[in-house]
């Protein structure tokens, strides 16, 4: 996907963010998918980099939604 925007748009990313925020100003994504993709990357990113603070009960919760 990100690399779809920068060939597209001809804009530059370094995040997944960035990249969703990209296709939200094309008007590719509306603002309610780009608002909940960039909760999954942050998300994302706190079980891959910040494992020991996780709390399974919230991940278990975000998982059913």
């Amino acid at each position: 996907m990100c690399s779809y925007s920068s060939k597209k748009f001809g804009k530059g990313v370094n995040s997944l963010s960035e990249c969703i925020n990209i296709l939200e100003e094309e008007e590719i994504l509306d603002k309610e998918l780009s608002l909940r993709l960039k909760k999954m990357i942050k998300f994302r990113n706190k079980l891959i980099h910040k494992y020991w603070e996780i709390d399974d009960k919230l991940v278990y919760e975000y998982a059913k939604k």
